[in-house]
């Protein structure tokens, strides 16, 4: 369960950047997931949640924002996120 190590990881990352004293006032800790991370977003929110409860941060709260697989296409030059596990283009195939 790596999910545990990330949420350790981003407790570890607010510690850092904001001062003790102003940990009671973090709400929202905002997380972009990219879709081939291999994280499952509840499972991050659960270990999250149990890391920061009974600490200053048990008020905060894990949002997760998912961040779809973009690639390029070699031949038609058009951009586009794909729904996995496909690596078609729409446009040309």
């Amino acid at each position: 369960m790596h999910e545990l190590s990330i949420a350790g990881s981003v407790i570890d990352l607010i510690a850092r950047h904001v001062p003790t004293e102003q940990h009671r006032l973090v709400r929202t800790v905002r997380l972009r997931v990219g879709a081939l991370a291999g994280v499952v977003g509840d499972s991050l929110t659960f270990c999250f949640d149990a890391l920061v409860r009974d600490t200053p941060l048990a008020q905060a709260h894990l949002e997760i924002v998912d961040v779809p697989v973009t690639v390029h296409c070699q031949a038609c030059l058009r951009a586009f996120a794909i729904e996995l596990p496909a690596f078609v283009c729409p446009r040309c195939g």
